[in-house]
């Protein structure tokens, strides 16, 4: 399944607080749990073009100081920053 497939067939669980990363950031379903952990999102949500939707599969990172973030375009959204729906 690919990280479209499933940010459409999931609904939105979270979104950035932070308006100006990304173009907008939402996070689709659960976090997958494993030896890395992965969350599917879409970034560009605040366009209303939908050729400026992007659709990932990101890894969550662990900075030292124990705050999880993913890296979108280079930059970091931090988990513990994102509005629960």
């Amino acid at each position: 399944m690919t990280a479209r497939e499933y940010c459409k067939s999931h609904p939105v669980t979270a979104y950035d607080s932070s308006y100006g990363r990304c173009g907008g950031f939402q996070i689709h379903g659960d976090i997958e749990y494993g030896i890395d952990d992965y969350l599917y999102g879409m970034s560009g949500v605040l366009c209303d073009d939908e050729k400026y939707f992007h659709y990932h599969h990101l890894k969550i990172i662990y900075a030292p100081s124990g705050r999880a973030y993913v890296k979108c375009f280079g930059k970091r959204i931090y988990l513990d920053e994102c509005l629960r729906v």
